[in-house]
């Protein structure tokens, strides 16, 4: 999630969105989830930038890509919760 924010970020304040992947993607090289957020958010401003070429539009992209992706983050750990409570709930009597 952090990763993805950065490349919106960067993007946002007019940074070379490339450079800022790059860097972003090799703080942590074997943080699988940062590389994900990363990609996930600069595929995202790519795409929209090929449409019609406004950086600004494209880091309207990428900022959603970020927001979606902890959306649904939140939304997988809320059910993890109400599952790991339902265990709970049986091994505790």
């Amino acid at each position: 999630i952090a990763g993805a924010y950065g490349v919106a970020l960067a993007a946002v304040r007019g940074y070379d969105v490339d450079e800022a992947t790059a860097l972003l993607a090799g703080a942590r090289p074997t943080a699988v989830n940062l590389g994900y957020g990363v990609r996930r958010a600069a595929d995202a401003y790519r795409a929209a930038l090929q449409v019609d070429g406004d950086p600004q539009r494209a880091a309207g992209a990428a900022l959603a890509a970020a927001v979606a992706l902890h959306r649904e983050d939140a939304e997988a750990s809320a059910r993890m919760a109400a599952h790991g409570l339902t265990l709970l709930d049986e091994l505790l009597p």
